[in-house]
Protein backbone atom coordinates (compact mmCIF):
# COMPACT_ATOMS: atom_id res chain seq x y z
CA UNK A 1 0.00 0.00 0.00
CA UNK A 2 2.77 2.46 0.95
CA UNK A 3 4.68 1.65 -2.24
CA UNK A 4 1.56 2.30 -4.29
CA UNK A 5 1.08 5.64 -2.53
CA UNK A 6 4.70 6.51 -3.19
CA UNK A 7 4.33 5.68 -6.87
CA UNK A 8 1.20 7.79 -6.99
CA UNK A 9 3.16 10.68 -5.50
CA UNK A 10 5.91 10.21 -8.05
CA UNK A 11 3.31 10.27 -10.83
CA UNK A 12 1.84 13.50 -9.50
CA UNK A 13 5.33 15.00 -9.29
CA UNK A 14 6.10 14.09 -12.91
CA UNK A 15 2.76 15.38 -14.21
CA UNK A 16 3.07 18.64 -12.30
CA UNK A 17 6.45 19.20 -13.91
CA UNK A 18 5.07 18.47 -17.38
CA UNK A 19 2.22 20.90 -16.93
CA UNK A 20 4.36 23.68 -15.50
CA UNK A 21 3.06 23.29 -11.98
CA UNK A 22 6.48 22.80 -10.39
CA UNK A 23 6.04 26.17 -8.65
CA UNK A 24 2.67 25.16 -7.18
CA UNK A 25 3.87 24.98 -3.57
CA UNK A 26 0.64 23.59 -2.00
CA UNK A 27 0.55 20.80 -4.59
CA UNK A 28 4.21 19.88 -4.07
CA UNK A 29 3.72 20.05 -0.31
CA UNK A 30 1.03 17.40 -0.66
CA UNK A 31 3.39 15.18 -2.66
CA UNK A 32 6.15 15.82 -0.12
CA UNK A 33 3.80 14.82 2.70
CA UNK A 34 2.82 11.70 0.76
CA UNK A 35 6.48 10.66 0.41
CA UNK A 36 7.15 11.36 4.09
CA UNK A 37 4.10 9.44 5.31
CA UNK A 38 5.20 6.45 3.21
CA UNK A 39 8.68 6.50 4.71
CA UNK A 40 10.27 7.44 1.38
CA UNK A 41 12.86 9.79 2.85
CA UNK A 42 15.22 9.86 -0.12
CA UNK A 43 12.37 10.72 -2.51
CA UNK A 44 11.12 13.36 -0.08
CA UNK A 45 14.61 14.85 0.23
CA UNK A 46 15.05 14.93 -3.55
CA UNK A 47 11.73 16.71 -4.06
CA UNK A 48 12.37 19.14 -1.19
CA UNK A 49 15.86 20.06 -2.42
CA UNK A 50 14.54 20.71 -5.95
CA UNK A 51 11.53 22.82 -4.97
CA UNK A 52 12.12 26.35 -6.35
CA UNK A 53 10.09 27.78 -3.50
CA UNK A 54 9.34 26.43 -0.02
CA UNK A 55 7.02 27.66 2.68
CA UNK A 56 6.77 26.78 6.38
CA UNK A 57 4.68 23.71 5.53
CA UNK A 58 7.43 22.40 3.24
CA UNK A 59 10.09 22.83 5.91
CA UNK A 60 7.91 21.39 8.68
CA UNK A 61 7.01 18.33 6.61
CA UNK A 62 10.67 17.61 5.88
CA UNK A 63 11.74 18.26 9.48
CA UNK A 64 9.01 15.92 10.72
CA UNK A 65 10.18 13.28 8.25
CA UNK A 66 13.81 13.51 9.41
CA UNK A 67 12.76 13.58 13.07
CA UNK A 68 11.70 9.93 12.67
CA UNK A 69 15.40 9.03 12.48
CA UNK A 70 17.09 7.97 15.76
CA UNK A 71 19.93 10.49 15.54
CA UNK A 72 17.87 13.60 14.87
CA UNK A 73 20.85 15.49 13.46
CA UNK A 74 19.28 15.96 10.04
CA UNK A 75 16.07 17.35 11.55
CA UNK A 76 17.89 19.99 13.59
CA UNK A 77 20.15 20.83 10.62
CA UNK A 78 17.03 21.52 8.57
CA UNK A 79 15.58 23.60 11.39
CA UNK A 80 18.70 25.79 11.52
CA UNK A 81 18.66 26.16 7.71
CA UNK A 82 15.01 27.20 7.93
CA UNK A 83 15.85 29.88 10.49
CA UNK A 84 18.71 31.18 8.38
CA UNK A 85 16.27 31.49 5.48
CA UNK A 86 14.16 33.75 7.66
CA UNK A 87 11.15 31.39 7.75
CA UNK A 88 9.32 31.39 11.08
CA UNK A 89 8.58 27.92 12.45
CA UNK A 90 5.01 27.11 13.40
CA UNK A 91 3.80 25.04 16.35
CA UNK A 92 3.99 21.80 14.39
CA UNK A 93 7.61 22.47 13.43
CA UNK A 94 8.59 22.78 17.09
CA UNK A 95 6.44 19.83 18.20
CA UNK A 96 8.24 17.61 15.66
CA UNK A 97 11.60 18.55 17.17
CA UNK A 98 10.53 18.22 20.80
CA UNK A 99 10.26 14.45 20.38
CA UNK A 100 14.05 14.34 19.83
CA UNK A 101 15.01 16.28 22.94
CA UNK A 102 15.06 13.28 25.29
CA UNK A 103 18.32 12.41 23.52
CA UNK A 104 21.22 13.79 25.66
CA UNK A 105 22.76 15.18 22.47
CA UNK A 106 19.89 17.65 22.21
CA UNK A 107 19.38 18.21 25.95
CA UNK A 108 19.63 22.00 25.55
CA UNK A 109 17.34 21.98 22.53
CA UNK A 110 14.21 21.38 24.60
CA UNK A 111 14.63 24.55 26.64
CA UNK A 112 15.36 26.59 23.51
CA UNK A 113 12.27 25.24 21.77
CA UNK A 114 10.23 26.01 24.89
CA UNK A 115 11.50 29.58 24.74
CA UNK A 116 10.45 29.84 21.10
CA UNK A 117 6.93 28.72 21.98
CA UNK A 118 6.78 31.30 24.77
CA UNK A 119 7.87 34.03 22.34
CA UNK A 120 5.16 32.94 19.91
CA UNK A 121 2.57 32.81 22.71
CA UNK A 122 1.87 29.16 21.89
CA UNK A 123 3.07 27.45 25.04
CA UNK A 124 -0.41 27.37 26.56
CA UNK A 125 -2.09 25.78 23.52
CA UNK A 126 -2.97 22.12 24.00
CA UNK A 127 -0.85 20.47 21.29
CA UNK A 128 2.50 22.23 21.87
CA UNK A 129 2.06 22.29 25.65
CA UNK A 130 1.36 18.54 25.73
CA UNK A 131 4.48 17.97 23.63
CA UNK A 132 6.48 20.08 26.09
CA UNK A 133 5.18 18.12 29.07
CA UNK A 134 6.13 14.88 27.33
CA UNK A 135 9.58 16.23 26.49
CA UNK A 136 10.31 17.17 30.11
CA UNK A 137 8.98 13.80 31.30
CA UNK A 138 11.16 11.96 28.77
CA UNK A 139 14.14 13.92 30.11
CA UNK A 140 13.21 12.85 33.68
CA UNK A 141 12.66 16.51 34.56
CA UNK A 142 9.38 15.91 36.39
CA UNK A 143 9.57 19.17 38.33
CA UNK A 144 9.62 21.20 35.10
CA UNK A 145 6.94 18.97 33.57
CA UNK A 146 4.65 19.36 36.57
CA UNK A 147 5.23 23.11 36.81
CA UNK A 148 4.39 23.56 33.14
CA UNK A 149 1.37 21.27 33.44
CA UNK A 150 0.02 23.24 36.41
CA UNK A 151 0.24 26.49 34.42
CA UNK A 152 -1.90 25.21 31.54
CA UNK A 153 -5.31 26.80 31.14
CA UNK A 154 -6.48 23.85 29.09
CA UNK A 155 -5.52 20.21 29.64
CA UNK A 156 -6.58 17.22 27.59
CA UNK A 157 -6.57 13.53 28.52
CA UNK A 158 -3.19 13.03 26.84
CA UNK A 159 -1.43 15.63 28.99
CA UNK A 160 -2.87 14.07 32.17
CA UNK A 161 -1.88 10.61 30.97
CA UNK A 162 1.68 11.69 30.15
CA UNK A 163 2.35 13.15 33.61
CA UNK A 164 0.64 10.33 35.53
CA UNK A 165 2.59 7.81 33.47
CA UNK A 166 5.87 9.64 34.19
CA UNK A 167 5.30 9.50 37.96
CA UNK A 168 4.33 5.85 37.61
CA UNK A 169 7.57 5.07 35.78
CA UNK A 170 9.49 6.78 38.58
CA UNK A 171 7.70 4.60 41.16
CA UNK A 172 5.96 7.61 42.71
CA UNK A 173 2.51 6.12 43.31
CA UNK A 174 1.43 8.87 45.72
CA UNK A 175 1.97 11.68 43.21
CA UNK A 176 0.38 9.62 40.45
CA UNK A 177 -2.66 9.03 42.67
CA UNK A 178 -2.86 12.73 43.62
CA UNK A 179 -2.87 13.72 39.95
CA UNK A 180 -5.50 11.10 39.19
CA UNK A 181 -7.79 12.44 41.91
CA UNK A 182 -7.21 16.02 40.75
CA UNK A 183 -8.13 14.92 37.24
CA UNK A 184 -11.45 13.54 38.48
CA UNK A 185 -12.14 16.71 40.48
CA UNK A 186 -11.74 18.69 37.26
CA UNK A 187 -14.37 16.45 35.63
CA UNK A 188 -11.85 14.93 33.23
CA UNK A 189 -12.66 11.28 32.41
CA UNK A 190 -9.64 8.92 32.75
CA UNK A 191 -9.10 6.30 30.07
CA UNK A 192 -7.89 2.72 30.42
CA UNK A 193 -4.29 3.80 29.76
CA UNK A 194 -4.37 6.10 32.81
CA UNK A 195 -5.92 3.40 35.02
CA UNK A 196 -3.25 1.01 33.83
CA UNK A 197 -0.39 3.39 34.63
CA UNK A 198 -1.85 4.24 38.03
CA UNK A 199 -2.07 0.56 39.00
CA UNK A 200 1.43 -0.09 37.64
CA UNK A 201 2.78 2.71 39.84
CA UNK A 202 1.33 1.03 42.92
CA UNK A 203 2.90 -2.27 41.85
CA UNK A 204 6.31 -0.68 41.36
CA UNK A 205 6.28 1.07 44.77
CA UNK A 206 5.01 -1.50 45.95
CA UNK A 207 2.13 -0.09 47.97
CA UNK A 208 -0.87 -2.28 48.76
CA UNK A 209 -2.80 0.62 50.30
CA UNK A 210 -2.35 2.81 47.23
CA UNK A 211 -3.07 -0.19 45.02
CA UNK A 212 -6.38 -0.83 46.76
CA UNK A 213 -7.26 2.85 46.32
CA UNK A 214 -6.48 2.60 42.62
CA UNK A 215 -8.56 -0.57 42.38
CA UNK A 216 -11.51 1.15 44.06
CA UNK A 217 -11.35 3.95 41.49
CA UNK A 218 -11.77 1.56 38.56
CA UNK A 219 -14.68 -0.37 40.10
CA UNK A 220 -17.95 0.59 38.45
CA UNK A 221 -16.33 2.19 35.40
CA UNK A 222 -16.48 0.96 31.85
CA UNK A 223 -12.85 -0.11 32.20
CA UNK A 224 -13.41 -2.49 35.13
CA UNK A 225 -13.59 -5.49 32.81
CA UNK A 226 -10.82 -4.26 30.49
CA UNK A 227 -8.33 -7.10 30.14
CA UNK A 228 -5.33 -4.74 30.31
CA UNK A 229 -6.57 -3.27 33.58
CA UNK A 230 -7.32 -6.72 34.99
CA UNK A 231 -3.83 -7.94 34.11
CA UNK A 232 -2.32 -4.92 35.85
CA UNK A 233 -4.41 -5.57 38.96
CA UNK A 234 -3.23 -9.20 39.12
CA UNK A 235 0.38 -8.04 38.80
CA UNK A 236 -0.09 -5.25 41.37
CA UNK A 237 -1.62 -7.46 44.07
CA UNK A 238 1.07 -10.10 43.57
CA UNK A 239 3.90 -7.57 43.84
CA UNK A 240 2.27 -5.97 46.89
CA UNK A 241 2.27 -9.33 48.69
CA UNK A 242 -1.39 -10.26 48.29
CA UNK A 243 -1.23 -13.37 46.13
CA UNK A 244 -4.74 -14.42 47.20
CA UNK A 245 -6.28 -11.21 45.78
CA UNK A 246 -4.23 -11.69 42.61
CA UNK A 247 -5.56 -15.22 42.20
CA UNK A 248 -9.14 -14.09 42.95
CA UNK A 249 -9.06 -11.40 40.25
CA UNK A 250 -7.48 -13.82 37.80
CA UNK A 251 -10.12 -16.49 38.51
CA UNK A 252 -12.98 -14.02 37.96
CA UNK A 253 -11.67 -12.79 34.62
CA UNK A 254 -14.17 -13.75 31.94
CA UNK A 255 -11.49 -13.48 29.30
CA UNK A 256 -7.78 -14.19 29.69
CA UNK A 257 -4.97 -13.64 27.20
CA UNK A 258 -1.39 -14.94 27.30
CA UNK A 259 -0.29 -11.90 29.32
CA UNK A 260 -2.87 -12.83 31.97
CA UNK A 261 -1.46 -16.35 32.27
CA UNK A 262 2.16 -15.18 32.24
CA UNK A 263 1.35 -12.66 34.98
CA UNK A 264 -0.19 -15.22 37.34
CA UNK A 265 2.52 -17.81 36.57
CA UNK A 266 5.23 -15.25 37.34
CA UNK A 267 3.42 -14.24 40.53
CA UNK A 268 3.34 -17.79 41.91
CA UNK A 269 6.94 -18.38 40.80
CA UNK A 270 8.12 -15.34 42.76
CA UNK A 271 6.56 -16.80 45.91
CA UNK A 272 8.01 -20.28 45.34
CA UNK A 273 4.56 -21.82 44.81
CA UNK A 274 5.81 -24.28 42.20
CA UNK A 275 2.77 -26.56 42.22
CA UNK A 276 0.51 -23.66 41.23
CA UNK A 277 3.03 -22.52 38.62
CA UNK A 278 2.86 -25.79 36.73
CA UNK A 279 -0.88 -26.17 37.30
CA UNK A 280 -1.46 -22.79 35.64
CA UNK A 281 0.96 -23.77 32.88
CA UNK A 282 -1.08 -26.88 32.10
CA UNK A 283 -4.34 -24.92 32.25
CA UNK A 284 -2.89 -22.36 29.84
CA UNK A 285 -2.39 -25.12 27.28
CA UNK A 286 -5.83 -26.61 27.95
CA UNK A 287 -7.30 -23.19 27.08
CA UNK A 288 -5.66 -23.48 23.68
CA UNK A 289 -3.03 -20.78 24.19
CA UNK A 290 0.60 -21.25 23.17
CA UNK A 291 3.31 -20.41 25.75
CA UNK A 292 5.81 -17.77 24.64
CA UNK A 293 9.42 -17.10 25.60
CA UNK A 294 8.40 -15.34 28.81
CA UNK A 295 6.29 -18.30 29.93
CA UNK A 296 9.15 -20.71 29.34
CA UNK A 297 11.87 -18.51 30.87
CA UNK A 298 9.76 -18.27 34.05
CA UNK A 299 9.25 -22.06 34.17
CA UNK A 300 12.96 -22.70 33.61
CA UNK A 301 13.81 -20.33 36.46
CA UNK A 302 11.54 -22.40 38.70
CA UNK A 303 13.37 -25.56 37.61
CA UNK A 304 16.66 -23.85 38.46
CA UNK A 305 15.48 -22.89 41.94
CA UNK A 306 14.33 -26.49 42.49
CA UNK A 307 17.60 -27.87 41.14
CA UNK A 308 15.49 -30.28 39.05
CA UNK A 309 17.37 -30.82 35.79
CA UNK A 310 14.98 -33.58 34.66
CA UNK A 311 11.99 -31.28 34.89
CA UNK A 312 14.05 -28.57 33.23
CA UNK A 313 14.95 -30.93 30.37
CA UNK A 314 11.25 -31.67 29.84
CA UNK A 315 10.53 -27.95 29.62
CA UNK A 316 13.49 -27.61 27.26
CA UNK A 317 11.88 -30.19 24.99
CA UNK A 318 8.66 -28.17 24.94
CA UNK A 319 10.72 -25.10 24.10
CA UNK A 320 12.22 -26.93 21.11
CA UNK A 321 8.81 -28.08 19.93
CA UNK A 322 7.53 -24.51 20.16
CA UNK A 323 10.49 -23.24 18.10
CA UNK A 324 11.54 -20.79 20.83
CA UNK A 325 14.98 -22.13 21.70
CA UNK A 326 16.75 -19.21 20.02
CA UNK A 327 14.85 -16.48 21.90
CA UNK A 328 17.19 -14.52 24.19
CA UNK A 329 15.14 -14.82 27.45
CA UNK A 330 14.83 -18.58 26.93
CA UNK A 331 18.51 -19.01 26.10
CA UNK A 332 19.55 -17.13 29.22
CA UNK A 333 17.18 -19.19 31.38
CA UNK A 334 18.38 -22.48 29.84
CA UNK A 335 22.03 -21.62 30.30
CA UNK A 336 21.42 -20.55 33.89
CA UNK A 337 19.51 -23.75 34.64
CA UNK A 338 22.05 -26.08 33.12
CA UNK A 339 25.00 -24.24 34.64
CA UNK A 340 23.47 -24.67 38.10
CA UNK A 341 22.11 -28.26 37.55
CA UNK A 342 24.51 -30.55 35.11
CA UNK A 343 28.05 -29.36 33.61
CA UNK A 344 27.97 -31.27 30.34
CA UNK A 345 24.52 -30.01 29.35
CA UNK A 346 25.48 -26.42 30.11
CA UNK A 347 28.58 -26.52 27.93
CA UNK A 348 26.70 -28.31 25.17
CA UNK A 349 23.94 -25.70 25.23
CA UNK A 350 26.45 -22.83 25.26
CA UNK A 351 28.20 -24.21 22.16
CA UNK A 352 24.85 -24.76 20.43
CA UNK A 353 23.78 -21.20 21.28
CA UNK A 354 26.91 -19.62 19.82
CA UNK A 355 27.61 -21.89 16.84
CA UNK A 356 24.18 -22.79 15.56
CA UNK A 357 21.84 -20.12 16.90
CA UNK A 358 24.34 -17.35 16.08
CA UNK A 359 23.75 -15.56 19.36
CA UNK A 360 26.74 -13.54 20.57
CA UNK A 361 27.81 -14.71 24.01
CA UNK A 362 27.65 -11.94 26.59
CA UNK A 363 29.95 -11.41 29.57
CA UNK A 364 27.23 -12.89 31.80
CA UNK A 365 27.01 -16.05 29.66
CA UNK A 366 30.78 -16.54 29.78
CA UNK A 367 30.91 -15.81 33.52
CA UNK A 368 28.32 -18.56 34.09
CA UNK A 369 30.39 -21.13 32.20
CA UNK A 370 33.63 -20.14 33.96
CA UNK A 371 31.91 -20.31 37.33
CA UNK A 372 30.47 -23.72 36.47
CA UNK A 373 33.83 -25.14 35.41
CA UNK A 374 35.57 -23.68 38.45
CA UNK A 375 33.00 -25.12 40.86
CA UNK A 376 33.50 -28.51 39.24
CA UNK A 377 37.25 -28.23 39.79
CA UNK A 378 37.99 -28.05 36.06
CA UNK A 379 40.41 -25.15 36.44
CA UNK A 380 42.46 -25.91 33.33
CA UNK A 381 39.30 -26.01 31.21
CA UNK A 382 38.03 -22.81 32.84
CA UNK A 383 41.35 -21.06 32.16
CA UNK A 384 41.34 -22.25 28.55
CA UNK A 385 37.74 -21.08 28.09
CA UNK A 386 38.49 -17.66 29.61
CA UNK A 387 41.42 -17.28 27.24
CA UNK A 388 39.17 -17.80 24.24
CA UNK A 389 36.41 -15.30 25.02
CA UNK A 390 36.51 -12.18 22.81
CA UNK A 391 36.71 -9.66 25.67
CA UNK A 392 38.59 -9.03 28.88
CA UNK A 393 37.36 -11.13 31.84
CA UNK A 394 35.38 -9.05 34.33
CA UNK A 395 35.65 -9.13 38.12
CA UNK A 396 32.91 -11.80 38.37
CA UNK A 397 34.96 -14.21 36.23
CA UNK A 398 38.14 -13.44 38.19
CA UNK A 399 36.40 -13.99 41.53
CA UNK A 400 35.18 -17.37 40.26
CA UNK A 401 38.78 -18.29 39.51
CA UNK A 402 39.98 -17.09 42.90
CA UNK A 403 37.27 -19.00 44.77
CA UNK A 404 38.21 -22.15 42.89
CA UNK A 405 41.92 -21.55 43.55
CA UNK A 406 41.18 -21.35 47.27
CA UNK A 407 39.02 -24.49 47.25
CA UNK A 408 41.62 -26.46 45.30
CA UNK A 409 44.75 -24.84 46.83
CA UNK A 410 46.02 -23.67 43.47
CA UNK A 411 48.32 -20.78 44.36
CA UNK A 412 50.03 -20.79 40.94
CA UNK A 413 46.84 -19.95 39.08
CA UNK A 414 45.85 -17.48 41.80
CA UNK A 415 49.15 -15.66 41.24
CA UNK A 416 48.35 -15.30 37.52
CA UNK A 417 44.84 -14.06 38.26
CA UNK A 418 46.01 -11.63 40.94
CA UNK A 419 47.68 -9.33 38.41
CA UNK A 420 44.40 -8.98 36.51
CA UNK A 421 42.52 -8.34 39.77
CA UNK A 422 44.88 -5.53 40.73
CA UNK A 423 44.48 -3.90 37.31
CA UNK A 424 40.72 -4.33 37.10
CA UNK A 425 39.53 -3.82 40.69
CA UNK A 426 42.32 -2.59 42.95
CA UNK A 427 39.90 -1.78 45.78
CA UNK A 428 37.68 -4.88 45.60
CA UNK A 429 37.65 -6.16 49.18
CA UNK A 430 36.34 -9.64 48.37
CA UNK A 431 39.13 -10.25 45.86
CA UNK A 432 41.86 -9.15 48.26
CA UNK A 433 40.51 -11.31 51.09
CA UNK A 434 40.47 -14.32 48.79
CA UNK A 435 44.02 -13.62 47.61
CA UNK A 436 45.21 -13.16 51.17
CA UNK A 437 43.67 -16.46 52.27
CA UNK A 438 45.10 -18.32 49.29
CA UNK A 439 48.65 -17.09 49.77
CA UNK A 440 48.51 -17.36 53.54
CA UNK A 441 47.32 -20.94 53.26
CA UNK A 442 50.15 -21.79 50.89
CA UNK A 443 52.77 -19.95 52.98
CA UNK A 444 53.60 -17.61 50.09
CA UNK A 445 53.68 -14.42 52.15
CA UNK A 446 56.11 -12.64 49.84
CA UNK A 447 53.65 -13.03 46.97
CA UNK A 448 50.91 -11.68 49.20
CA UNK A 449 52.92 -8.54 49.91
CA UNK A 450 53.61 -8.05 46.23
CA UNK A 451 49.93 -8.40 45.36
CA UNK A 452 48.90 -5.69 47.79
CA UNK A 453 51.43 -3.10 46.66
CA UNK A 454 48.86 -0.84 44.91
Amino acid sequence: METQKGRRGYGIEVRSSRHGLETDVPLLNNVLNLYASCGLRSEASHLFNNMPKRDVVSWTTMISCQAQQPSGDAAFDLFHRMQRKGIEPNDFTIVSLLSLCSNPTFAQGGSLLHSLLVEKGSELHVIPSTALVRMYCDCSSLENAHSLFASLNEKDVRSWAILISAYAQHDNSQEAMALFEQMQQEAMMPNNYIYNKLINACAAAPSLEEGQRAHSRVVGTEFEQCIFVKNSLVDMYAKCGSLEFAQEIFTRMSKKDLISWNTIITAFAQYGRTDEVFKHFENLKVEGLKPDEYTFSCLLSVCTSLGDVNLGSNIHEEVRNAGLECRIPVMNALLDMYSKCMIGEACHFFIHMVRYSHVAASVCHCASIVDLLCRAGCLDEAEDFAGRIPFQPNIVILLSFLSACKSHSNADLAEQVSAHVVDLAPTNTAAHILLSNIFYGSARLMDEEEVFVI
